[in-house]
């Protein structure tokens, strides 16, 4: 995962940090149930759930856990310098082999990610972004784009913190925008 964003100008957390984030886990409470050790684990910052998202299932004889594999493994930093970083992974449980280049362009930061079929058949999966977004950048006056198009939400949804959470299916192609009008930080 990624696990922080840092707006440098403003010392500003762009990511949603569990208090938790930075302990070793201990293996207390473990839990034999992926869903209930992912939220016990759970330490914010932006995941890519490939090759499901949801649910642990079984495929085609293949136990998947809770929001994917690749949620759960630790990614290789396959090249590396002051502008760029490139983190590769190969799933255990499907012939994926997937990649995120993170750059650094003046004060831009592009986020590139490729997955390939290691197989000579076809193989269906899903990939699901989870970027959790922090305060710093969710408030009341949080305006997201999908595609170019305005999404009907509203930060946070019950009063407090907690309920930011949103699932929102997409409708365009490639592209969005989390933008915080009253402080102008921004992703997309």
């Amino acid at each position: 995962r990624i696990l922080s964003v840092r707006h440098v100008a403003t010392n500003s957390e762009l990511m949603l940090r569990t208090p938790w984030a930075d302990d070793e886990m201990d293996g207390a409470f473990p839990s034999s149930r992926s869903s209930e050790e992912w939220h016990r684990q759970y330490a914010g910052g932006w995941d890519t759930l490939v090759p499901h998202f949801g649910a642990a299932r079984t495929l085609d004889g293949v136990e998947h856990p809770y929001h994917g594999e690749a949620a759960w493994r630790v990614w290789q930093t396959s090249d590396q310098t002051a502008q760029h970083c490139e983190m590769t992974l190969q799933l255990r449980t499907a012939p994926l082999a997937l990649s995120r280049r993170i750059e650094l362009r003046g004060d831009e930061v592009t986020v590139t990610q490729t997955v390939k079929n290691l197989s000579s058949d076809p193989f269906s999966f899903t990939w699901a972004e989870h970027p959790a977004f922090g305060s710093a950048l969710i408030d009341s006056s949080t305006v997201v784009q999908i595609g170019g198009r305005d999404v009907d939400l509203a930060f946070p949804a019950f009063g407090d913190s907690l309920s930011a959470f949103r699932c929102v299916d997409t409708f365009g192609v490639g592209s969005y925008s989390v933008t915080n009008r009253s402080s102008g930080l921004g992703v997309k």
